[in-house]
């Protein structure tokens, strides 16, 4: 009788345990030839702070992992920043989307398309399924790039935007280590 409840409590305490048990989630390419900084968005002052943090690791060689950690995961998201006063770059209009604030933009030639953020996941949808297809859109999942800005400098929006983004994100895409996120 002493072994079955001593059995019994010993399952209890597992089942509690197993209980709050967080789920650690990464998304980004984490490219084993660079060194990462990583930054937890919670001890973040503000948004403006974090990018100028961001962009000051990226002109001292170091990437950037955003540490953002909710009651039921830990998220880890491998940014694609880089050092905006030593680079030159060029990146095709199709290959990019900009999300800032409530809207999702996308530039076609000379005139912006518009869309509101609760169609991300569709707007996401048409870049990651193209595949080459439709020249407005992006050539392949792995040059899409995504512009990440906004106005308010309430971090709670950054996280709690970001985590929809990399959940919806999971929602279309397997592989995690496709989604390129610049913060600016």
């Amino acid at each position: 009788m002493q072994s079955i409840i001593i059995t019994l409590s010993c399952f209890f305490i597992l089942l509690l345990s197993s209980c709050h048990t967080k789920t650690d989630v990464e998304f980004g390419d984490k490219n084993p030839a660079y060194k990462y900084f990583l930054i937890d968005i919670d001890t973040m002052q503000t948004y403006q702070h974090l990018v100028k943090t961001i962009e000051e690791r990226s002109c001292e060689d170091l990437s950037s992992t955003l540490i953002l950690n909710t009651d039921s995961a830990n998220y880890k998201l491998h940014l694609k920043n880089f050092c905006m006063s030593e680079v030159c770059w060029y990146i095709k209009r199709s290959n990019t989307l900009h999300l800032k604030n409530d809207s999702i933009y996308k530039r076609v030639s000379t005139n912006p398309v518009s869309y509101h953020q609760n169609q991300l996941k569709e707007v996401l949808e048409m870049e990651i399924n193209n595949k080459n297809r439709q020249n407005e859109l992006a050539e392949d999942i792995s040059k899409l790039i995504l512009f990440y800005a906004q106005d308010d400098s309430s971090l709670s929006i950054t996280k709690s935007k970001l985590i929809h983004l990399m959940n919806v994100y999971a929602s279309i895409e397997e592989d995690s280590t496709s989604l390129n996120v610049f913060l600016q």
